[in-house]
């Protein structure tokens, strides 16, 4: 599973399960020794759900491990950018970055975002990455993730862009055949470090995810 150093990508239509599975992924993440921060753009109920979690604005970077929320808004471009220019220079806080298409810009190499992607391995700055227009991102979500997750997509375009930067016409993978349909909420998962694709049945239940976060959220109790 990732660490704290890893980039995730996961690609998705909407209604396909890709934030229910990126919640799931953040759920087993080590914010029990980092501080993790989901930067919310579209108030996903799931994320939202999370009741130990602590909401954040722009102006403020956890320092403490645990769960973050970020209100963010496509509207205000500059306070994000400012926002994960702090998180670069701070390092060691990890980001669940939803809708990435709305993260402001994209296509600039010297952006906080493309930063945070190209070098956040040695800052120990790890990202879940989630969009659901692969072709509106900037190509180090794809070409900088150590683990790809692929949900169904309709756009031609954002098949394009995933089949250009995932292996999926890598004999060696036949989850990745493009021309298989899955089942309802599946994904094909790939670790770029071991070259390994496997098929993914659908994550755990929300209530599941929502006590998992519990557990590992609670207080810790000291005996003497």
């Amino acid at each position: 599973m990732p660490d704290h150093t890893h980039r995730v990508a996961i690609n998705g239509r909407t209604g396909t399960g890709k934030t229910h599975f990126g919640a799931w992924l953040l759920s087993l993440a080590p914010f029990d020794k980092i501080p993790y921060v989901i930067v919310d753009y579209k108030r996903d109920e799931l994320l939202n759900g999370i009741e130990r979690a602590k909401f954040i604005d722009d102006r403020k970077l956890p320092r403490i491990p645990g769960i973050y929320i970020l209100h963010a808004t496509p509207f205000d471009k500059t306070g994000i950018e400012n926002w994960l220019r702090k998180v670069y220079d701070h390092g060691k806080i990890g980001l669940f970055l939803d809708e990435a298409y709305m993260l402001p810009n994209q296509k600039r190499d010297d952006s906080s975002f493309v930063a945070i992607l190209t070098q956040g391995r040695s800052l120990h700055i790890p990202a879940i990455v989630l969009t659901q227009r692969p072709s509106h991102v900037t190509p180090y979500v794809f070409t900088e993730a150590d683990f790809y997750v692929l949900f169904p997509l309709n756009d031609q375009k954002d098949i394009e862009r995933v089949s250009d930067r995932a292996p999926v016409k890598d004999p060696e993978h036949p989850a990745w055949d493009m021309t298989r349909r899955l089942p309802r909420y599946h994904s094909r998962w790939y670790d770029q470090g071991e070259h390994f694709s496997a098929v993914m049945k659908p994550a755990p239940s929300k209530e599941v995810i929502l006590e998992t976060f519990d557990d590992r959220l609670k207080p810790k109790r000291k005996f003497y």
